[in-house]
């Protein structure tokens, strides 16, 4: 009985756990240089994870030259499970204005 009831306990953490990190990202150009990017987490994602996926898209986006004007984390309530968000407005740079 022990065995079972182990079992039931330990199968559910075991699914979340196994949860990939993948992130749904939503990059929107406010001018040709500017962008505002959200991105939301699942419910196994940190802050720290956030912040990775941010400076990789951003990396993606300009380079090695930008400017991360704001960052805001967010916690959304969905479907019963709470999921982090990060809301961000960065600026790219090109050489001539730097």
């Amino acid at each position: 009985m022990r065995k079972q009831f182990l079992l039931l306990f330990l199968i559910p953490l075991l699914a979340i756990a196994n949860e990939s990190k993948t992130f749904e990202v939503n990059l929107m150009a406010l001018s040709s240089d500017r962008y505002n990017i959200i991105i939301k987490g699942n419910t196994s994602s940190s802050q720290t994870d956030l912040k990775q996926e941010l400076r990789r898209k951003i990396h993606e986006s300009c380079g090695t030259r930008f400017e991360i004007e704001n960052i805001k984390f967010v916690n959304i309530d969905q479907d019963g499970s709470k999921r982090i968000t990060i809301h961000g407005r960065f600026k790219c740079y090109v050489n001539s204005q730097m």
